[in-house]
């Protein structure tokens, strides 16, 4: 696998809020914050913005999953999945994500 350029995870999202928006914080190992999920329309959407925390907190373990997986199946059959490809060059920065 490749080394990523990202902080390290795990990442983490611990139902933290800051005080004077919507922002949920996901944070590192270390406690340092890395991102930060917010309604920017600032409806009354907390549900989406905590999943959305959730979702970016998880980001390191599915792309290593997904490298993981990847990597097996080409091992397995010989072949590799141009969508995980797609996806892990996109999260690595390879790709341009449009």
């Amino acid at each position: 696998m490749t080394t990523t350029k990202h902080t390290p995870g795990p990442w983490r999202y611990d139902g933290e809020r800051l005080r004077l928006d919507s922002r949920a914080v996901i944070r590192a190992p270390d406690g340092i914050a890395v991102a930060a999920a917010e309604d920017f329309n600032r409806y009354d959407r907390d549900d989406e913005v905590e999943a959305n925390a959730r979702l970016i907190a998880a980001a390191p373990e599915l792309l290593e999953a997904l490298e993981s997986t990847h990597a097996l199946l080409i091992e397995m059959t010989g072949g590799g999945w141009p969508l995980a490809l797609r996806a892990i060059a996109k999260a690595r920065g390879e790709e341009d994500a449009s």
